[in-house]
C-alpha cells in the first residue's frame, strides 16, 4: 500500500499559499466548478469531486487522488528512443524541479490504479511522497504521465501533467 504523506506547511511567499491553506468551503465557493458549487448548495454529497477538483488545482491537471490500497508503485520503466519516455522525462523533470511548496516531495514511477469501476490503468508517471495539503488519511496523489495500453502492449504518448 501506497500512502501520501501528509506534512506540515512551508509557506512559499506566492499566492498559492492561500489556496493551500483553504478550507474545503472557501476552496469551493472561490475555485471550485459551477457543478460543484451547485451540488454544494443542493446538499449533495461532494467530497470525491472536491478532492478531484482541489487536486487539478493544486497539482496539475492530470493528477488523481486514489485510495492507497488500490494503488502499486514500482520503479518507472526507462525506453531508448521512444518518444512518449522521452517526453516523461521531460514533462517529470519540470514538474519536479518547479513545484511551487518545497514539502511537495515527488517521483517518477510505474504506478498500477484500479479505479472504483475496476478498470486497471497503468504507466509511467509521478508519485508525490509527501505534501502540505491536507489529504486525506489512506490517500495517494499521482499521476500517469505515459500511459501502458494492456490491448496493444504499447506505451501511449505522454502527456503534460500541469
Amino acid at each position: 500500500m501506497f500512502e501520501t504523506k501528509v506534512v506540515a506547511f512551508t509557506p512559499s511567499n506566492t499566492r498559492l499559499d492561500t489556496v493551500r491553506q483553504m478550507t474545503k468551503d472557501e476552496f469551493i465557493e472561490y475555485h471550485g466548478s459551477g457543478t460543484l458549487r451547485k451540488n454544494t448548495r443542493l446538499g449533495m454529497a461532494n467530497h470525491e469531486h472536491y478532492l478531484q477538483e482541489r487536486i487539478a488545482y493544486e497539482f496539475g491537471r492530470e493528477f488523481r487522488v486514489g485510495y492507497a490500497t488500490r494503488i502499486l508503485v514500482g520503479k518507472a520503466i526507462s525506453e531508448g528512443d521512444n518518444k512518449g519516455n522521452t517526453e516523461l522525462g521531460w514533462h517529470a523533470e519540470r514538474y519536479i524541479n518547479t513545484r511551487v511548496f518545497d514539502e511537495d516531495k515527488c517521483q517518477v514511477a510505474y504506478i498500477t490504479y484500479e479505479n472504483a469501476e475496476g478498470e486497471i490503468v497503468e504507466g509511467n508517471g509521478i508519485v508525490l511522497l509527501e505534501t502540505s495539503f491536507q489529504l486525506p488519511p489512506g490517500r495517494c496523489v499521482f499521476a500517469i504521465v505515459q500511459e501502458y495500453d494492456r490491448a496493444t502492449d504499447e506505451r501511449k504518448s505522454a502527456v503534460n501533467p500541469f
